[in-house]
């Protein structure tokens, strides 16, 4: 080999000297370090002289350059590895995808089932809930002074036995029902229910409802009559919707008297009742006078009940009754004559066996009441006579009509060979 006139190796100049990495070039003469292995210099070139496959690697450590030693030893543990283990990530969890706020709420939920569940257990067999109790109602039910309460309803329930109806233990107190009911625990529960009772009667007549005991063997079934003269009045609309909350048919002797209610007689017949002619005038001195100012009268009145009904009635009522002695003040034996003359124009007329007492200008709901109930035993069919023209007579029908029928009494109207009652002729 030549040297050159600088003492370097031929074609080797200090450039070219600091360019090349020290044991890089074939053939230079390069004298190995003290205990270094001819390995390690041929693992340099070879590490120097191939590809860098991770671009990130090349980045100088702060520590500097890598020794060859340290580039030996990473190369060898990724031998180990392998390729596959390069740039292989581990895969997130379902819940390490969700949004973190989600996450959140999913787990302080599963903390809340949780300490549920744990407390569930540790309170096994320490019920101390006791069950519940609920009472219905009836919507507007009350209860009469002279009647039973009639049970509205109840349930009993708990959280751990369920359903616990059929084990209500119920009791009837003077004035409330008692409910008590008892779970697999022990825990007991009692309720009370106040008994409804109708407060109406005794702020309508200022006292309480009189306590009648009737012995009437032949009560139930018995047809109770229940008849109205002398109206419609202004108070008959009331007795009508009294009616019908019962569901009870009754029988009215109209007149001409309140011109202005005369349409009620057309709402009597359509909800079923019985209409009779009673009188127009109800005028004693006139409609006795004769026979033929008496029947006048009562055509007169016929033809309102055909213009309100669109029909005629074969029903009647004489004022003041058959035997009634008024009469003769006006005409002698008119009320033979009309009585024979009824049955041949194709009427009965009907007269009662039981008075309200209200025909007079005093009496009340007590006296109503009193009066119709204790002439109940003393006939077979009761033919009532009423006036729908008193207040209290009207109101006395809220208490007596459920009175009626709880004791087994049948209320119905009359009809064309109903029972007539008739009273002995007095004229």
């Amino acid at each position: 080999m030549k040297k050159s006139t600088t003492g370097e190796p031929a074609g080797q100049t200090p450039a070219n000297r600091k360019k090349a990495p020290q044991g890089a070039r074939k053939g230079s003469n390069v004298t190995l370090r003290s205990g270094q292995r001819a390995g390690t210099t041929a693992q340099s070139r070879r590490d120097s002289s191939s590809p860098v496959r991770n671009p990130r690697r090349r980045t100088a450590s702060p520590a500097g350059p890598m020794n060859p030693m340290n580039r030996r030893a990473v190369s060898s543990q990724r031998q180990l590895q392998g390729p596959s283990s390069r740039g292989k990530r581990r895969k997130k969890t379902l819940l390490e995808q969700l949004p973190r706020p989600v996450a959140a709420l999913i787990f302080i939920l599963c903390a809340v089932l949780f300490l549920f569940g744990l407390l569930r257990l540790l309170g096994a067999g320490k019920d101390k809930v006791p069950p519940v109790i609920s009472l219905d109602h009836e919507e507007g039910y009350v209860v009469m002074p002279w009647q039973e309460y009639k049970e509205e309803g109840f349930s009993a329930s708990d959280d751990r036995d369920g359903d616990l109806t059929d084990q209500v233990e119920r009791s009837v107190l003077e004035d409330r029902i008692c409910y008590k009911v008892t779970d697999s625990a022990g825990n007991l529960t009692v309720v009370y229910r106040d008994i409804p009772y109708d407060t109406g009667y005794r702020e309508a007549a200022g006292k309480d409802f009189p306590k009648i005991h009737i012995d009437d063997p032949d009560a139930e079934g018995k047809a109770v009559y229940l008849t109205f003269d002398d109206g419609p009045g202004v108070y008959t609309e009331q007795l009508l919707d009294t009616l019908d909350r019962y569901g009870v048919k009754v029988t009215f002797f109209v007149t001409g008297s309140f011109p202005a209610c005369e349409d009620m007689i057309k709402k009597e017949d359509a909800a079923g009742h019985s209409i009779g002619i009673h009188t127009l005038t109800h005028d004693f001195a006139k409609i006795y006078s004769s026979d033929k100012a008496f029947w006048k009268d009562i055509d007169k009145m016929q033809a309102i009940v055909q213009k309100q009904t669109g029909h005629t009635t074969n029903l009647m009522r004489f004022a003041g009754g058959s035997s009634n002695s008024i009469s003769a003040n006006y005409t002698t034996g008119i009320m033979t004559l009309l009585t024979k003359q009824a049955e041949q124009k194709g009427f009965q007329y009907f007269d009662w066996n039981i008075s309200s007492g209200d025909g007079g200008s005093e009496g009340d709901m007590n006296m109503v009441i009193t009066n119709i109930i204790s002439g109940l035993p003393n006939q077979d069919a009761c033919v009532v006579l009423c006036h729908d023209t008193k207040e209290y007579t009207v109101k006395a029908m809220e208490y007596l009509i459920p009175w009626l029928l709880d004791h087994g009494y049948s209320i119905q109207p009359l009809q064309f060979d109903s029972e007539p009652a008739h009273h002995g002729v007095q004229n």
